[in-house]
C-alpha cells in the first residue's frame, strides 16, 4: 500500500490551476491614470515639459522645453512628434514627465500602452517609457543616478521586434546600464509595457507576460514618470542609424511619430502613516502655530519675508477658512517668500509630502517670471542640510498653459539618507525681478500641506517556499524533492495552501504552488497568472509522467 498519498492533478488540471484569476490586494491604489481621451494639450496639471536639470538633450535630440510643444491628444492617444529640424545640427525631439514623483514604497507598478506610428517612423528613432529619480549624487568620484526603461527602437522593426528593458541602480551617465532585449512583439501596434517594482525585485512585463526579472539592481530613489521620442548617436549602437540625419533647414523637416494610448501608476503592498505636520492648514499664526526661531521649527511653521496666514481673500482649499499668502518679497534682487517646517525621520525611510498651490485670477503670476515649488529636505540632528532634497515645480508664471484660479495639488517623495533625523517640507514663491529690475506682482496661496512616511507591507506570499518574491520552478522543486517527508527546505513559516506547514510535504504543500504559480509580490493586473513557457513545459510532461514519490508501495 501507499505510505504517501500521490499527488492528485493532470496536465488540463495544472493548466487550469495556472490560469485561475489573481485578485488585486486590497492596498492597492491607483495614484495615476490617463487616458488622453480629451483634445489639444496633455493635462498640465499632470505632465510637463522638460527644464532645468531633467536632461533636456540627450543623443542627438533638445527635448522641446515650451509648454506650448507639450505633446498633444489625438485620436484618445498622447502623440510624441520628433522634428528633423532643429538648427541644422540637431533634433528636436518629444518628452513630457510627471509633475510629482513616486516612491517605491512595497510595491509600484507602472504601465505604458505604446507604439510607434506606421506612417511615421525611420530607423535610428528612441521610443522611451521610463521611470528616472532626477537626483544626481556623487559616489566614488562619480555622478550617479536610478532609472527603470523600456525603449522602443525603431530600428527593431525590421530586425526582430525586440523592446530593449534596462535598469540603472546609482549608476553613472557614462555607462550603458544593464540593458537586455526581451521577446519580439509588434513595435508599430499598440503593446502593453508594465514594470513591478518592488523593495526586492523589478520585473518588466509585455502584455502580462513576464519576461524580466532583476533581484540584485533595484533602485531605491523615488522617481517621476517619462515618455520621449528622441534620436541617439552612436554612442547607442543598438538605436543609432547614420542614414537619419538633421534637416539643414525648415523646409527639409520631417515628423516622426509615436502614440501612447494610456499611462497608469499603481501603488500596492504600501501603508501611508499619518500626517506629520502640525498645523497643516496654516490656520495658527499665533505663536503656537509659528516659530521666529528657523532652527526650531519642528512642530511649527517658520514664515520667512511676504509670507503670513490669510483668510478673507480667496476660498481654501481644506475648508478651515485660512491659507498661507505668499508674493515677492520685493526690493530689486530675486528671492524667495515662503515658510518651512520640519518633523523627526529616521535613515532610510521614504517620505511622501504634498500640498494645494493656487495663484487667484485677481492677483495672478501668470506672465511674469515669478514661479512657485515646493522642496522636500533633509537635516541631521543638528539641523544641517543633508543630500537628497527634491523639489518639485507647482506654477509658473513663464508657463503660458499654467493654470489660474484652481487649485493645484504637488506631491514630492524623498528617500532619508544617511544621518537623516528631521524632513523639512519647503513651500516657496520665487520672485524674479523683471527686465526693469523691479519685482514682478502676482500671490500664491497655499494650504492643506502634510508630509508622511510610507511602509511596505510584508504579505505572506502563499507557495512562495524559496523566498523569491515569485511562486515559480523553485518553489515546485522544493515540494517535489522532499516529496512525503517532513523535512521542508523552504520556509516553513510561510502560509502554505491556506495554513502553515503542517509536518508533512503532501498535497496541501503542492497546491500552495499550483493554485498560485505565477504569482508575484506585486499584484497581477491582467487578473491571471500564467507560467513562464519552460515552466510550463515541465509541469505538462509531469502531467503525462505523474510525479515520482518517495517511499515504497
Amino acid at each position: 500500500m501507499n505510505r504517501f498519498a500521490r499527488p492528485r492533478f493532470t496536465t488540463a488540471a495544472l493548466l487550469l490551476g495556472l490560469t485561475a484569476p489573481l485578485a488585486l490586494p486590497a492596498s492597492a491604489q491607483v495614484l495615476l491614470r490617463d487616458d488622453f481621451d480629451g483634445t489639444g494639450n496633455i493635462d498640465g496639471a499632470v505632465w510637463r515639459v522638460p527644464f532645468g536639470g531633467d536632461g533636456s538633450f540627450y543623443g542627438r535630440t533638445q527635448a522641446k522645453t515650451d509648454p506650448t510643444l507639450i505633446a498633444q491628444q489625438v485620436g484618445g492617444a498622447a502623440e510624441l512628434v520628433l522634428d528633423t529640424f532643429l538648427d541644422g545640427l540637431a533634433f528636436h525631439g518629444g518628452e513630457f514627465i510627471s509633475r510629482r514623483q513616486f516612491a517605491r514604497g512595497g510595491g509600484l507598478s507602472v504601465e505604458y500602452r505604446a507604439k510607434f506610428d506606421a506612417a511615421a517612423v525611420a530607423d535610428g528613432l528612441v521610443n522611451g517609457l521610463f521611470l528616472y529619480s532626477g537626483v544626481v549624487r556623487e559616489v566614488d568620484g562619480q555622478i550617479v543616478r536610478d532609472e527603470l526603461d523600456f525603449e522602443l527602437l525603431s530600428n527593431q522593426i525590421n530586425n526582430g521586434n525586440q523592446p530593449l528593458t534596462n535598469v540603472y541602480n546609482e549608476e553613472g551617465f557614462g555607462t550603458p546600464g544593464n540593458p537586455q532585449f526581451v521577446p519580439a512583439v509588434d513595435l508599430t501596434q499598440y503593446q502593453n509595457y508594465r514594470i513591478d517594482w518592488t523593495p526586492d525585485a523589478v520585473r518588466w512585463y509585455v502584455n502580462d507576460n513576464l519576461v524580466r526579472t532583476e533581484t540584485t539592481l533595484v533602485p531605491d530613489d523615488p522617481m517621476a514618470v517619462h515618455a520621449n521620442l528622441w534620436a541617439p548617436d552612436a554612442g547607442f549602437g543598438d538605436a543609432f542609424n547614420a542614414s537619419l540625419q538633421p534637416a539643414p533647414n525648415a523646409g527639409a523637416n520631417q515628423q516622426y511619430k509615436a502614440q501612447i494610448d494610456f499611462i497608469e501608476v499603481t501603488r500596492f503592498n504600501t501603508t501611508v502613516g499619518p500626517n506629520l505636520l502640525s498645523n497643516p492648514g496654516f490656520a495658527d499664526d499665533s505663536p503656537a502655530g509659528v516659530t521666529t526661531d528657523p532652527n526650531g521649527a519642528d512642530g511649527k511653521w517658520f514664515l520667512f519675508n511676504n509670507a503670513f496666514a490669510a483668510n478673507s481673500e480667496i476660498v481654501d482649499s481644506n475648508g478651515d477658512g485660512f491659507l498661507l499668502k505668499t508674493f515677492g518679497p520685493g526690493g530689486f534682487i530675486s528671492d524667495a517668500s515662503g515658510a518651512f517646517q520640519d518633523v523627526p525621520i529616521l535613515p532610510g525611510q521614504e517620505i511622501e509630502a504634498s500640498i494645494d498651490a493656487i495663484t487667484p485670477l485677481t492677483d495672478s503670476i501668470a506672465g511674469t517670471n515669478n514661479f512657485a515649488d515646493m522642496a522636500l529636505e533633509f537635516l541631521d540632528a543638528n539641523k544641517n542640510p543633508l543630500g537628497n532634497t527634491r523639489t518639485v515645480a507647482i506654477l509658473d508664471g513663464r508657463d503660458p498653459t499654467m493654470i489660474e484660479g484652481e487649485f493645484v495639488t504637488a506631491t514630492i517623495n524623498g528617500l532619508a539618507p544617511a544621518n537623516a533625523a528631521f524632513a523639512r517640507l519647503v513651500p516657496r514663491f520665487i520672485g524674479i525681478v523683471d527686465s526693469n529690475g523691479g519685482p514682478d506682482p502676482g500671490a500664491v496661496f497655499w494650504d492643506n500641506a502634510s508630509v508622511n512616511i510610507l511602509e511596505a507591507v510584508v504579505a505572506a506570499l502563499t507557495g512562495d517556499y524559496d523566498g523569491s518574491g515569485q511562486v515559480e520552478q523553485g518553489d515546485l522543486d522544493i515540494v517535489l524533492q522532499n516529496w512525503g517527508t517532513g523535512t521542508f527546505t523552504g520556509d516553513e513559516a510561510a502560509l502554505v495552501g491556506g495554513g502553515p506547514f503542517d509536518g508533512t510535504v503532501d498535497q496541501n504543500e503542492l497546491d500552495g504552488v499550483l493554485q498560485n504559480w505565477g504569482s508575484t509580490a506585486a499584484p497581477d493586473f491582467a487578473g491571471s497568472a500564467v507560467p513562464e513557457p519552460a515552466a510550463l513545459a515541465v509541469l505538462g510532461s509531469l502531467g503525462v509522467l505523474g510525479l515520482r514519490r518517495r517511499g515504497a508501495d
